[in-house]
């Protein structure tokens, strides 16, 4: 007598693709961030992914397949949630957006001094809306054109240290402020971006290409690199795609 396996057919188009740093499917919202835990002896970061419905996962490949997902992207952004507050979201404490705007305002007013307080405004909407970003079909890039000592890379720390996953890459190499925006999303400071017109070696000419495309959504850059052990040469696409602010004294590169 022979008996047959049933083998469940999985149908792959019914998988979506998930970015995870910072993803808008359906009503759902997902983030990642790093989540400390203890394994043994020591203490480790773990990738996790928050919800909106208050869902935490660890990011692996079982658990995006448990969902319905898969991911070509690992987000490795620095830990800016702490515990305290993951659980207290995950447990329903919420945020009242006002009260946010306004302490973001307040830092703002007590840091930097504008000559036109509607900048304020402009900014504070700015750096929440770098927590939505990737909700919309584009966003605006700030350029901070001035004089020396005028106050463009104390603003630009700033809103780093504010906005979604924010990176000053002032001394941040192209390779990785490359793979920052691919996988991070990550609200990117450029301070002295007068410099980009100098560049002239392969990252840093894409970095250049993903400044010039990165205020829409879906626009890719391309590179061959490496992979694999046998090392081979692949053309490898990089999303470009990030909330960008800009500081030079000299003014920006004409295509930008």
């Amino acid at each position: 007598m022979t008996t047959y396996t049933k083998i469940k057919q999985i149908d792959v188009e019914s998988f979506k693709e998930l970015t995870p740093a910072q993803d808008f499917i359906g009503v759902t919202v997902y983030v990642t961030v790093p989540v400390r835990i203890i394994d043994g002896s020591k203490i480790k970061e773990v990738m996790t992914a928050i919800t909106s419905s208050g869902d935490k996962f660890s990011l692996n490949e079982n658990e995006l397949f448990a969902r319905g997902f898969y991911s070509k992207r690992r987000p490795s952004p620095r830990q800016r949630w702490s515990e305290k507050s993951i659980s207290g979201f995950l447990t329903g404490e919420k945020v009242d957006l006002q009260e946010a705007f306004l302490e973001i305002e307040g830092l703002l007013k007590e840091y930097i001094d504008f000559n036109d307080d509607r900048w304020y405004l402009v900014l504070t909407c700015w750096i929440i809306g770098t927590y939505f970003h990737r909700y919309c079909d584009s966003y605006p890039y700030i350029h901070l054109n001035g004089e020396m000592e005028s106050g463009k890379t104390k603003t630009l720390k700033l809103v780093s240290l504010l906005s979604f996953n924010g990176e000053l890459t002032f001394n941040s190499t192209p390779s990785y402020i490359i793979r920052t925006i691919h996988d991070n999303h990550s609200t990117c400071c450029i301070d002295e971006a007068e410099k980009l017109k100098n560049s002239k070696d392969e990252n840093s000419q894409l970095v250049i290409g993903m400044f010039n495309a990165g205020y829409k959504m879906g626009e890719f850059t391309g590179k061959a690199e490496t992979q694999g052990r046998d090392q081979k040469w692949q053309p490898v696409q990089f999303e470009a795609y990030s909330p960008k602010m800009f500081a030079s004294i000299r003014g920006l590169e004409p295509s930008l």
